[in-house]
């Protein structure tokens, strides 16, 4: 009975062990290939050209994903961690500002209001499709987001200004 109950103990203790192994990763796997040295990764720069965008689209998403990929080399240094949030937050508000400058130009050419309400909401609809895709890519493991919540952490009671870098 007792040998019964060491060999289980063993056993769950092994299991344990094989999962928590599973599940630290190191900053390199964390980061992920990048083989054109562009530094966003290979998966995450393949979804952003797959876009049906236009190119200024493109290259915002991939400012937001270099430095999303950035971060998770900074997710055991809190200062870092907090200066690339920041600079996180101003890529990913590029993306916004495109959206803003497509309302300009549609905004010149006159619409009824029901045009530019229907207009509106379809822009906002895919600007925040894509901000959702492309952030489900980027954070697309267990370790990713668990990465992402620790980064989150850092930010725990920070006032962030967008102004000072």
């Amino acid at each position: 009975m007792e040998h019964t109950v060491i060999k289980k103990w063993i056993i769950s203790s092994l299991l344990i062990l094989s999962i928590t192994s599973c599940f630290s990763s190191s900053v390199e796997d964390l980061m992920g290939p990048d083989e054109d040295k562009n530094g966003v990764r290979d998966d995450v720069d393949l979804f952003i050209k797959r876009q049906d965008v236009k190119e200024e689209y493109r290259d915002a998403m991939r400012q937001y994903a270099f430095y999303a990929r950035e971060s998770f080399r900074y997710i055991h240094n809190r200062d870092e961690s907090i200066r690339n949030s920041r600079v996180m937050s101003l890529s990913r508000n590029c993306i916004g500002a495109l959206y803003e400058e497509d309302i300009k130009n549609f905004e010149s050419t006159n619409p009824s209001k029901d045009e530019f309400i229907k207009y509106m909401g379809a822009l906002h609809k895919a600007e925040r499709k894509i901000k959702k895709a492309l952030h489900r890519v980027i954070y697309n493991s267990w370790a990713r987001k668990e990465a992402e919540k620790k980064k989150d952490r850092h930010l725990g009671g920070q006032l962030l200004s967008l102004i000072h870098i």
